[in-house]
């Protein structure tokens, strides 16, 4: 915004300047291994998904240094970066390739769920209609040719995925789940989502503009983290330096650095 409302504090221009450093930790270990990648459907999967948790990344540090208004988007990106981040290192739990390629199948049909809802959509115009409908059957058919050679290995595909929490508690991170339901309300509009306008009920309700630098704090650690987690896994799979990437990205400075938007 030309004309900030609420200017971004110190400290926060200097939490996202840290998230800066995490996203090129990543790059560049990414960079040493750039034939590393693409034995696996899983494996690109993960590779397209690191890039989407990037770009929401940055995104979010550009919403903070712009305007700490930006708040409850911030927290919508937030979410989304935890859900991805969850979701491709479930993907990634098994040992055994080929049973990730069970679960990239089952992720290949969200997108086979989606095409299909808007391939019998009547709302939309036709040409997209049309693009959907190719898109159905161009996963469809991809999807047929992977369980045929899964299955001559004795590989089933369940007839769904888990959902989030079962997939948190297979990574042995059911705690995490709070972080979501929080971010949630930003995602679903709930009685919640409009806090930060509100304060009280009935007659003692007051209404304005109640954001603060401290209401970045739950975004940014959520963020971080689940960026960094997932990170260390995918590189961790390509065989980078993992321990490199973790020096470079800082945890603790982070930590410190987040600290101190609760005092500002």
């Amino acid at each position: 915004m030309s004309n900030p409302i609420q200017p971004p504090s110190d400290e926060v221009r200097a939490v996202c300047d840290h998230c800066d450093r995490l996203i090129e930790a990543y790059l560049a270990e990414l960079t040493t291994r750039p034939n590393s990648i693409g034995r696996y459907e899983s494996e690109v999967e993960f590779f397209t998904l690191m890039k989407l948790m990037l770009r929401h990344f940055e995104s979010l540090t550009v919403l903070a240094r712009d305007d700490l208004v930006l708040a409850p988007s911030g927290n919508l990106i937030a979410r989304t970066i935890f859900e991805t981040s969850v979701r491709a290192r479930w993907m990634f739990v098994p040992l055994d390739p080929y049973e990730r390629e069970v679960r990239w199948v089952l992720f290949l049909r969200s997108g086979t769920t989606h095409a299909k809802k808007l391939a019998e959509s009547t709302h939309i115009p036709k040409a997209l209609i049309s693009a959907y409908d190719s898109r159905k059957s161009a996963y469809d058919g991809f999807d047929a040719d992977i369980c045929e050679l899964l299955a001559k290995m004795d590989y089933q595909i369940p007839k769904q995925a888990p959902n989030v929490w079962e997939m948190l508690k297979e990574l042995k991170e059911p705690y995490l789940y709070s972080f979501y339901v929080l971010l949630s309300a930003y995602a679903h509009s709930n009685f919640e989502a409009a806090s930060l306008y509100k304060r009280g009920l009935g007659g003692a309700k007051k209404l304005g503009e109640f954001t603060c630098v401290a209401d970045w704090l739950l975004p940014f650690d959520v963020a971080w983290k689940s960026f960094f987690l997932a990170a260390r896994d995918f590189l961790a799979q390509i065989e980078a330096d993992v321990a490199r990437f973790e020096q470079a990205a800082d945890l603790r400075g982070f930590e410190r650095k987040l600290t101190q938007l609760t005092k500002a």
